[in-house]
């Protein structure tokens, strides 16, 4: 069989976490999360958890930190806009 290789792209804030295998050519997106064990054949979605084999979509990933700075941007943002 030929060998078949194709880097692995692990985007920033990512998480995989122990025993994980991911195939040649797979994109894990921003903030992702691999749960453990799990093998991922197929592009991860950024801000999403996976898990299984093969990985499959459980959730979206929200970060409380993240939706308290959306809200407070939102908040400003309204503030700007009054007379």
């Amino acid at each position: 069989m030929r060998l078949i290789t194709a880097p692995i792209t692990i985007n920033e804030g990512a998480w995989i976490t122990a025993g994980v295998f991911i195939g040649p050519g797979v994109v894990i997106g921003e903030g992702a999360v691999v749960g453990a064990r799990s093998s991922v054949f197929k592009d991860v979605a950024p801000w999403t958890v996976v898990g299984g084999n093969p990985a499959q979509f459980i959730k979206e990933r929200v970060l409380r930190e993240k939706v308290v700075s959306i809200q407070i941007e939102r908040t400003a943002d309204s503030r700007r806009q009054k007379p």
